[in-house]
């Protein structure tokens, strides 16, 4: 019967190290695919100070993508344009938001541009460091991403 015990609580052992491995693995891919920063995401329709989740954003030449932290999807749960990407405010968190992310982060209010051309108005969380790097990577666009059509045709 101690055997039965042990083969059971070593399949959970098992199982839950494996989980564990699959986590690990699934945050070092979601890095490895360009320029990515740990965060908090919230959309801006939820109730104030609810609706945090966190998650890793990952930021290449035209697409700004959101993955949530504790989830086996492969794929990104929001996905916004470069182009489409406006600040709207900047501000520390408050109230019930102090026990959902850091004291110490900074809410960016973000609009932004779906993949479908949708409008999205969202907030992201974050620290210092994060956001010098997410500024940075908004701020210096690649050569002619901003232009209009009919500037390229001059």
């Amino acid at each position: 019967m101690l055997f039965d015990i042990l083969d059971g609580a070593g399949v959970v052992v098992l199982l839950f190290v494996l989980a564990v491995l699959a986590f690990v693995v699934r945050l070092a891919m979601l890095r490895r695919g360009g320029a990515s920063i740990t965060c908090a995401f919230r959309l801006a329709e939820a109730r104030p100070g609810r609706g945090w989740h966190f998650g890793v954003v990952r930021y290449n030449p035209r697409h700004l993508q959101w993955f949530r932290m504790f989830s086996a999807a492969p794929h990104a749960k929001h996905t916004f344009v470069r182009r489409g990407f406006e600040i709207s405010g900047r501000r520390r968190p408050r109230g019930f938001e102090l026990h959902a992310i850091p004291h110490t982060a900074v809410v960016v209010q973000c609009v932004a541009i779906t993949r479908d051309r949708a409008p999205v108005a969202f907030e992201l969380a974050m620290g210092e460091a994060a956001m010098t790097g997410f500024l940075a990577w908004l701020e210096s666009a690649p050569p002619g991403l901003h232009q209009q059509p009919d500037a390229r045709q001059l």
